[in-house]
């Protein structure tokens, strides 16, 4: 089974910007001209951009990355490993004698959704 995909930041360019802008009037309440013409809200939107190119190439790290993160964190990889179920047989009056060998496959019966679960003895 591989490892589910994740988002480590989701955030676009539009909630950066947005971000930076909210944060004008509390760091600098003495700049009030916001238009796009202003150089410091076009070092914004800069900077916004730059922050979105790097959310994207963060969330695109390579899985061996990622383990190598879960290993950081103390959170081990489980080797995969084969599941493991009891079956019970009921015998039917004149159906043909059978073995059950190794490799031999069952289904079970009842699954609505989704294909069958197939296991293999």
């Amino acid at each position: 089974m591989p490892l589910p995909d994740i988002n480590l930041d989701d955030r676009t360019f539009d909630q950066l910007y947005a971000e930076l802008s909210r944060r004008i009037e509390v760091y600098t309440p003495e700049w009030t001209d916001l238009n796009d013409s202003d150089p410091g809200v076009t070092l914004l939107q800069l900077f916004a951009w730059l922050a979105e190119i790097l959310v994207y190439r963060i969330n695109k790290v390579p899985q061996k990355n990622f383990i190598k993160f879960l290993e950081l964190v103390g959170i081990p990889l489980v080797q995969p490993t084969p599941a493991v179920t009891e079956l019970q047989f009921t015998l039917v009056k004149n159906a043909a004698a059978t073995s059950v060998l190794a490799g031999t496959q069952v289904a079970l019966g009842g699954s609505s959704s989704g294909p069958p679960t197939v296991f293999e003895t």
